[in-house]
């Protein structure tokens, strides 16, 4: 009896999130909302948070981005971003329509957070991750993708 408590304990947060995460695709509300379209074409691998071969954090950079280009340039049809944390590749950046490969760069003497931009699967430039925004966006107005 105490085994099976203590396991029922220590995946009640995994229960938990599995019914929540149920609840709100069930909803609906996922298909919704601005940020829908950008959102659903995210895929990230678990950055430096988990991973110790991660540059960047990765997930909270993918969201961020996501939500302002969503703001910013309102789309119907997904745009398929793969953010890798490192040069592993796990997230599989070189398949999607944009990828990002967390890097660093040194500007004026300062190292930076930076990502790799790959479309298509071909490198196109290094951009630190405050001025990733400007630069995504400025693709997508180009035609891009």
């Amino acid at each position: 009896m105490a085994i099976s408590f203590a396991l029922l304990v220590a995946h009640m947060s995994t229960l938990l999130f599995f019914v929540a995460f149920y609840l709100y695709f069930s909803s609906g509300s996922f298909e919704k909302g601005p940020n829908a379209s950008l959102i659903k074409g995210l895929m990230a691998c678990q950055g430096s948070k988990t991973c110790a071969f991660g540059v960047i954090e990765n997930k909270p950079d993918a969201i961020k981005l996501a939500s302002y280009l969503s703001e910013r340039l309102p789309r119907e049809e997904p745009i398929r971003m793969h953010w890798s944390g490192c040069a592993k590749g796990c997230g599989q950046h070189s398949v999607g329509d944009i990828g990002f490969v967390g890097t660093k760069v040194k500007i004026n003497g300062e190292v930076k957070l930076a990502v790799d931009v790959f479309l298509g699967g071909e490198k196109v430039g290094t951009v630190p991750l405050d001025e990733l925004h400007v630069y995504v966006e400025r693709l997508l107005k180009e035609g891009a993708l």
